[in-house]
């Protein structure tokens, strides 16, 4: 059975996300995330594995 945080309305589908997930504490805590996450890309996969979206922050620079 699929949950929905939202009424339906048609034509609106909301997504749930999440940001934060390297947030210094969640590492420094060692406890958030399995030993086997050691890599950014590791722990962000599992980090977004329950959600559909998750926030990045990325800088770009164009020459």
């Amino acid at each position: 059975m699929e949950h929905s945080f939202a009424p339906h309305i048609p034509g609106f589908n909301p997504l749930v996300g999440t940001a934060s997930w390297s947030d210094k504490t969640l590492l420094d805590c060692g406890k958030f995330y399995p030993p086997t996450a050691k890599t950014p890309e590791a722990r962000l996969r599992l980090y977004a594995s329950p959600f559909h979206l998750v926030e990045l922050h990325t800088l770009a620079t164009h020459d």
